[in-house]
C-alpha cells in the first residue's frame, strides 16, 4: 500500500514537470509569434501613440474627403462677401474722409492682390499636386508604399486622403480641397502670402469705420479704446432710434452697415493673424529646404544621429538663396524673380519631383 502511494506521488510530480515545461514551451511559442508579427526594432512610442489615434485621423481623413469641396465654396463665399463690403462700405467711405491718391492708392494695389489671391487659389485647388508615373521606374527609392503597392522616390509620401502618392508633399489642405505637392506649393504658398497681406490692408483701411461703429468715434487713441474696452464697449449714439424703414441698407446708419464694417474687419484681421502666421511657418521652412513633413522627419533623424555621436542635415538645404530660387522657380536672365512672384505665372517647377539633387551627405561625424 505505502509502495503504491508512492508510485503515485512520483507519477503526479512527473506530470507536473511535463504539464510545467509544456506550458512554458507553448508560452515562449505564443510570445515569439506575438513579437514577430506586431514587433521590431523601429517600434516607439511615437508609433504606439500614432495607432492608438488612428482612428482619429481616419475620421479627419473622411471629413475632409467629403467635406472638401463645400469648404472649398465656403472660402470663395468670404472672400467674396469680403471684397463687396469693401466696394459698397470701405472705399466710399476712404473715398469721403482720405485723400483721393490714398483712393486711387488702394484701388490698385488691394486689386493687384486680389488678382494673385484668386489666381494662387484656383492653381491651387485645380492643379494636381504630382504622383509617381504608374508602371515607370523609380530612381533611388527610399521606401516602398504599403497602400500604392509601389516604390516611393524621395520626399515623397502617401496622402490618406487623396488615396495616392504625392511627390515632394507638404500637407494636405481642405480648404483647397488638394494636396499641396511638388507642382503646386508655389501657388499654395502665393495664395497665403497674398492674403495674409491683402486682408492685412483691408483691415487697416476699415479701422477708421471699425473705430466709428464700435466706440462711436473714429478720432480716438489707442489708450482711449483700451478705456472704452475695460469699461464695456457700447455702440455709437448715431444708431439711435434709427429703423431699417428710414435709411437703406448701405446706408452708414442702417444696422446692416453696421453690421457689415464690424464682420469685415473681424475677418480680415483675424484672417491676417492667422494665415500671417502660417506664411511665416512656410518662409521658414522655405528657408530651411524642407517641406511639413520633412520638419518632423529631419527632427527625428538629427535626435537619432546625436545618439550616436553624428549631426544629421537635410540634404535639400542649398542655402537660403538657393532655396528660394528652386522654389520660385527662378532662372536668371529668362525668368526674373519679380516675374516669378508679383504676377500671376503658370511656370512648372524646376525638375520632376522624381530624381533630386542632394546638397551634401545626411549625417555627418561630430567633432567631440
Amino acid at each position: 500500500m505505502a509502495l503504491t502511494g508512492r508510485r503515485l506521488w512520483r507519477m503526479l510530480t512527473l506530470f507536473k514537470r511535463k504539464a510545467r515545461r509544456k506550458i512554458g514551451q507553448e508560452v515562449r511559442l505564443f510570445r515569439v509569434a506575438f513579437l514577430s508579427l506586431f514587433y521590431n526594432r523601429q517600434t516607439n512610442f511615437d508609433l504606439f501613440t500614432e495607432t492608438l489615434l488612428n482612428p482619429i485621423f481616419r475620421t479627419v481623413d473622411l471629413f475632409s474627403r467629403y467635406f472638401g469641396p463645400l469648404l472649398v465654396i465656403f472660402v470663395v463665399l468670404l472672400i467674396m462677401s469680403v471684397v463687396l463690403i469693401f466696394y459698397t462700405c470701405l472705399l466710399p467711405d476712404a473715398y469721403i474722409h482720405q485723400s483721393i491718391g490714398f483712393v486711387i492708392f488702394h484701388v490698385i494695389v488691394d486689386h493687384w492682390f486680389l488678382v494673385n489671391v484668386l489666381y494662387n487659389y484656383y492653381k491651387a485647388a485645380s492643379s494636381p499636386p504630382g504622383s509617381p508615373p504608374p508602371g515607370h521606374y523609380v530612381y533611388n527609392v527610399v521606401s516602398f508604399c504599403k497602400s500604392c503597392v509601389a516604390p516611393k522616390p524621395s520626399r515623397c509620401h502617401h496622402c490618406s486622403v487623396c488615396k495616392q502618392c504625392v511627390l515632394k508633399m507638404d500637407h494636405h489642405c481642405p480648404w483647397l480641397n488638394n494636396c499641396v505637392g511638388h507642382f503646386n506649393h508655389r501657388y499654395f504658398f502665393l495664395f497665403i502670402f497674398y492674403m495674409s497681406v491683402a486682408t492685412s490692408c483691408v483691415s487697416s483701411l476699415g479701422w477708421r469705420q471699425f473705430k466709428l461703429h464700435v466706440f462711436g468715434h473714429s478720432d480716438l487713441t489707442n489708450h482711449e479704446i483700451l478705456e472704452y474696452i475695460r469699461h464695456g464697449v457700447s455702440r455709437s449714439p448715431m444708431f439711435t432710434n434709427v429703423t431699417r424703414d428710414d435709411v437703406g441698407w448701405f446706408d452708414p446708419r442702417s444696422s446692416f452697415y453696421h453690421n457689415c464694417v464690424i464682420y469685415e474687419f473681424v475677418l480680415a484681421s483675424g484672417v491676417a493673424f492667422l494665415v500671417g502666421l502660417l506664411t511665416i511657418w512656410h518662409i521658414y521652412l522655405i528657408n530651411t529646404g524642407q517641406t511639413n513633413i520633412e520638419f518632423y522627419v529631419n527632427r527625428k533623424e538629427s535626435s537619432r544621429a546625436r545618439k550616436k555621436k553624428m549631426a544629421y542635415r537635410n540634404p535639400y538645404n542649398f542655402g537660403v538663396k538657393e532655396n528660394w530660387r528652386r522654389f520660385l522657380g527662378v532662372i536668371p536672365g529668362k525668368r526674373p524673380l519679380w516675374r516669378c512672384v508679383l504676377f500671376p505665372s503658370s511656370h512648372l517647377p524646376e525638375g520632376d519631383g522624381m530624381t533630386w539633387t542632394r546638397a551634401f551627405g545626411r549625417v555627418h561625424q561630430m567633432e567631440v
